[in-house]
């Protein structure tokens, strides 16, 4: 649901830059937002953290 939440966003960033961008400035431009919020940037951590998350949770066993 977060990665869903996060492709919507970065897909207003990219339309909202791309009114106000030539198209090799706005390539390069997306080619960056992608790099950060994507796949190999934050999604990437994001994925961890979650994952991290989920095995404190499991872990616990119901202690506090």
């Amino acid at each position: 649901m977060i990665i869903t939440l996060l492709n919507a966003r970065k897909s207003k960033i990219l339309t909202y830059a791309q009114v106000g961008m030539t198209e090799h400035q706005f390539k390069a431009y997306r080619s960056l937002v992608l790099d950060e919020l994507g796949k190999e940037g934050l999604e990437s951590e994001l994925a961890k953290l979650l994952d991290e998350g989920n095995h404190l949770v499991e872990n616990r066993n119901g202690q506090e």
